[in-house]
């Protein structure tokens, strides 16, 4: 075998590796993961730097807590520690947060970034606030995000999320 077959083969299995490595640690989440519905709304409906993605927020972004305006913040929580919400799913699919933790809680769960600390509420970012959508799509996005969407999100057993796609709500 030529010199430059070998490096043109050694390139490209190269570049295959790392194109697999970046996708399959979020496509071993969608094949393993507990499939739940979070419902979703538009903070940015497009991306002007980026094209057809859409900044997007969750009914679990913001978690209650027990805390009064006064009080003192728990010092085990700082913003951007990573936290873990535990989920309670609801009879139509869709799940609520319960609480905000900083240990791995039992049952169904997701892993988050503490952005907002306060009194009455944790403000949580999870990774899965931005979607991509074609350009095709868009009329179908917007319907659909207006009429009430869910965010079809894959949760891994450690906490780990992914955002597979938008669905309509069931009906509570």
């Amino acid at each position: 075998m030529k010199k430059e077959t070998k490096i043109f083969l050694g390139i490209t299995v190269f570049w295959l590796l790392l194109a697999v490595g970046i996708m399959l640690p979020n496509q071993i989440v969608v094949w393993s993961g507990q499939e739940v519905l979070i419902r979703v709304f538009p903070v940015d409906p497009s991306d002007v730097f980026r094209g057809n993605y859409m900044s997007l927020r969750y009914d679990i972004t913001r978690v209650k807590n027990n805390r009064k305006i006064g009080d003192v913040l728990d010092p085990l929580f700082t913003i951007n520690e990573k936290v873990y919400v535990s989920l309670e799913k609801g009879t139509n699919g869709e799940v609520s947060a319960k609480a905000t933790l900083n240990k791995k809680p039992t049952g169904l769960f997701i892993k988050g970034k503490l952005i907002v600390r306060s009194a009455g509420y944790d403000e949580i970012e999870y990774g899965i606030e931005k979607y991509f959508f074609a350009q095709s799509d868009r009329s179908k996005i917007f319907t659909l995000l207006k009429n009430g969407a869910c965010g079809r999100v894959y949760i891994s057993y450690s906490g780990k999320a992914v955002l597979k796609d938008l669905v309509p709500c069931p009906v509570k």
